[in-house]
């Protein structure tokens, strides 16, 4: 997960300085006016998601949410990844995650929590609230937008977490490497197909590839099939992940219940 974060990091980087000169050098569905909204701040923003958008996942990642539909509270990674940041649950995900609201506010209290809230200090709150209003569409930001980022803020969020963007391709390369799969598609070919749509009506830009680059993205999504069907869906990964589902079914019996499962999720040894 660390190495994805840096590497994820990395290629939102690279995408967003190709796409730069790719745009430079559009005619067309273009406006270049638009980027003179990518400010020094929007850019340390777009880094720093990058960086920090897995930050709410527990041990053993998606094995863990999933394990929550059988046995617990929903836990979902971006909801932590945004208290975190935020100091701030979304009101609708919190009966969610904990019906027992005193049970949350000892866990708030943590010292887990507290050095995690510490350490993302430096970073300005203003800072974190684009972060959050990047890699979550939904996200209502409770201080004001910096100007002109609801024109781009689709286009960052696409660049970090949509179809092509850069979490998914840094999780794909990453794992089909070192699972010795060959299947990978050709980042160097979607860089040089990168393109931005300026909608007119809504003012906003959209991320976008040339038609020169429909093999790629087809490539894309192929390697993301094959990365389900012979990784994440591995009968052996599946049944490991049954295991642990069972392992912790067994020690929420013996221990104090919810507080021992929304203790290890919130990253606590395990």
């Amino acid at each position: 997960r660390y190495e994805h974060c840096i590497g994820t990091l990395h290629v939102t980087w690279t995408m967003l300085k190709r796409f730069i000169k790719n745009y430079v050098k559009q005619e067309k569905w273009c406006n270049h006016e638009v980027l003179k909204l990518f400010s020094d701040d929007i850019l340390k923003s777009l880094r720093l998601a990058a960086l920090l958008h897995d930050l709410g996942h527990g041990p053993f990642s998606h094995a863990l949410e999933r394990a929550t539909r059988y046995l617990g509270p929903k836990i979902d990674h971006d909801i932590i990844t945004t208290y975190l940041l935020t100091y701030n649950f979304p009101e609708e995900s919190l009966q969610n995650l904990c019906p027992d609201q005193a049970l949350l506010k000892s866990l708030e209290k943590s010292e887990e929590v507290n050095n995690f809230k510490k350490e993302l200090k430096i970073i300005p709150l203003e800072i974190r609230e684009i972060i959050v209003g990047i890699y979550s569409r939904d996200y209502k930001m409770r201080l004001s937008e910096p100007d002109g980022f609801n024109r781009i803020r689709l286009f960052l969020y696409s660049l970090l977490k949509g179809d092509i963007g850069s979490d998914r391709i840094d999780y794909l390369l990453r794992d089909t490497y070192f699972s010795g799969l060959g299947h990978r598609f050709n980042f160097s070919d979607l860089l040089e197909n990168l393109r931005g749509i300026y909608d007119e009506n809504s003012g906003r830009l959209l991320l976008a590839v040339d038609s020169k680059g429909r093999n790629v993205v087809e490539f894309l999504m192929i390697t993301r099939y094959y990365h389900y069907k012979l990784i994440a869906h591995h009968p052996r990964n599946i049944l490991e992940e049954i295991k642990f589902r069972e392992r912790i079914k067994r020690d929420l019996n013996k221990s104090k219940g919810i507080n021992y499962f929304l203790k290890i999720a919130m990253g606590d040894d395990y």
